[in-house]
């Protein structure tokens, strides 16, 4: 009986470990996919190396340098087929003032545009993109 339950604690080992195993790389599959899709690890909640300090810098990352050139690209595209049915004036475009992710950037950018003391009122409202003031 004694020899039973050693064999059978050493077959308990060799499972654990080839489920530790087994873990560890479906674990750095999913980290190198998210990888060569552009998306950080760390959103998907991959434990590991994570180079960001919190989800809002993994967002902006992530945001900044996949969605962003992806989104333009594919609107490019659309913009560019679609130029013999429509005119130049009407281009799709996204709007990115309304994600979340990149308000860090706007409040950069804000920031140092309102306190530009050289430009004028009406040079702010044009790099913040508003259109000019009525005289």
């Amino acid at each position: 009986p004694r020899s039973t339950r050693k064999e059978s604690s050493a077959a308990s080992d060799v499972y654990k470990r080839q489920d530790m195993e087994f873990l560890e790389t479906s674990s750095m599959a999913a980290r190198l996919t998210a990888l060569a899709l552009g998306v950080p690890p760390f959103l998907i909640g991959l434990p590991g190396d994570n180079t960001f300090n919190n989800m809002k810098e993994a967002k902006l990352h992530f945001y900044e340098n996949t969605v962003k050139p992806l989104v333009e690209h594919v609107l490019s595209e659309l913009n560019h087929y679609m130029k013999p049915f429509v005119s130049l004036s009407h281009q799709v475009s996204a709007d990115w003032d309304r994600v979340d992710a990149l308000s860090p950037l706007r409040e950069v950018r804000w920031k140092r545009i309102s306190e530009a003391d050289f430009l004028t009122t009406a040079e702010k409202r044009e790099m913040l993109g508003f259109k000019p003031l009525s005289s």
